[in-house]
């Protein structure tokens, strides 16, 4: 996921195009905890300095990375001391940090508490490039995003719902089961998103499965009819590992209706 993930999507604007779209030369990545996002921000770092090492003369993207996680910061670290010679001085612009405040959980590897929810919902207004997610359990039936610990979730929701061009849930195929504790659901991922929802997934015997449920999760919450209006957001499907890895489904957010 995280290879295919840095190939097609990662500094791009545009990614339904052939070409690729248009290369970013800055952006604002926000990060929730966990080892997965953890390594794509690993393999983020190693893919620009390649690209440097190949192009010294280019110069580097721009990015801030965005994180109540407790692994990235020493990701970064790692990416800005140990590189090769000549990218040194070039890899800090792509790897500068805006670490969440609050007191740490070693257990969680995350940061925790009031402090740091307090900061994500009323002091940190940033319209974000890219929201790199993770999670325990999506229940795709509902749309539906579960964690594991109930403590974790008022700070995950927040984190998944500031608003970002483009947000990217990535999800081993074991994980689409409805279990944990309720954290956001997708449709709040499309209200918070300025373009795109991408659900990264890897191929396994549940594909037909989990395809027809997108579907129809995407059906039920976009209005395909209304796909060149201004505003038409898009839920992404990509399944990597086989030739039908990108489907996605444009349209109006529809409305939600009311619960009595």
């Amino acid at each position: 996921m995280a290879d295919h993930y840095l190939a097609h999507d990662f500094l791009v604007d545009g990614w339904q195009t052939p070409n690729r779209g248009h290369t970013v030369t800055s952006a604002s990545i926000i990060v929730n905890p966990g080892t997965t996002p953890n390594l794509i921000v690993q393999k983020a770092l190693a893919s620009v300095e390649k690209e440097l090492a190949d192009h010294p003369t280019q110069g580097a993207p721009h990015i801030i990375w965005y994180t109540p996680g407790a692994l990235i910061p020493a990701t970064l670290r790692e990416a800005r001391v140990n590189n090769s010679l000549v990218n040194k001085g070039l890899m800090r612009s792509a790897s500068r940090l805006y670490l969440f405040p609050g007191l740490v959980d070693p257990d969680r590897e995350m940061v925790l508490g009031q402090e740091a929810v307090d900061f994500i919902e009323k002091q940190q207004n940033t319209c974000f490039t890219y929201a790199l997610l993770s999670a325990y359990a999506f229940d795709i039936h509902t749309g539906t995003v579960f964690f594991f610990f109930p403590e974790e979730v008022q700070l995950q929701k927040p984190v998944a719902l500031r608003g970002a061009t483009h947000k990217f849930l990535f999800l081993e195929p074991a994980k689409f089961r409805r279990d944990g504790n309720p954290g956001y659901e997708i449709r709040q991922l499309l209200e918070s998103a300025h373009a795109s929802v991408t659900i990264y997934t890897v191929a396994s015997d549940q594909n037909a499965a989990i395809e027809g449920q997108f579907l129809e999760l995407a059906q039920r919450l976009l209005d395909v009819k209304a796909k060149d209006e201004p505003g038409a957001k898009t839920l992404r499907l990509v399944r990597v590992g086989d030739d039908k890895s990108n489907i996605p489904v444009t349209g109006m957010l529809r409305k939600q209706r009311s619960r009595l």
